[in-house]
């Protein structure tokens, strides 16, 4: 096993890591940053590895008990669970967040008072003039 972690350990770090993988993966998607972004994807590689591992154990050892896939099946469905749960908060915190700026900042919509008609002619022309050369 890696650093000798047993499987409580493990229990308790995978979510750890994906939580804050699913922080930093949404900061890179909000921000443009790439740097939270990679720091994401390797927070959530080492979770899959940690996930992963002990059936790893089993196939290429010969010590390990069968019980070990059932365990990394149990992280892995927790894993993916702290992923949506947090992505999903996330995503309301945003949305509050939206909420609250249209109820300080109100956004009138009006509806046109004709119909914006556009032909086929309005395609076709370029928005800026090239210059001729």
């Amino acid at each position: 096993m890696i650093l000798n972690l047993d499987f409580f350990s493990v229990s308790l770090l995978i979510p750890i890591l994906v939580l804050v993988a699913t922080v930093l993966l949404m900061h890179s998607r909000e921000r443009s940053s790439w740097q939270s972004g990679a720091t994401g994807g390797v927070l959530l590689i080492m979770a899959l590895y940690f996930t992963l591992e002990p059936i790893g154990w089993l196939v290429f050892t010969d010590s390990g008990q069968p019980s070990m896939i059932l365990q990394s099946l149990r992280i892995g469905a927790l894993g993916v669970m702290v992923h949506f749960a947090t992505h999903l908060l996330l995503d309301a915190i945003l949305l509050s967040w939206v909420q609250k700026l249209l109820q300080t900042f109100p956004l009138d919509i009006a509806p046109l008072d004709e119909p914006l008609q556009l032909t086929s002619g309005d395609f076709e022309n370029a928005e800026e003039e090239v210059p001729p050369a």
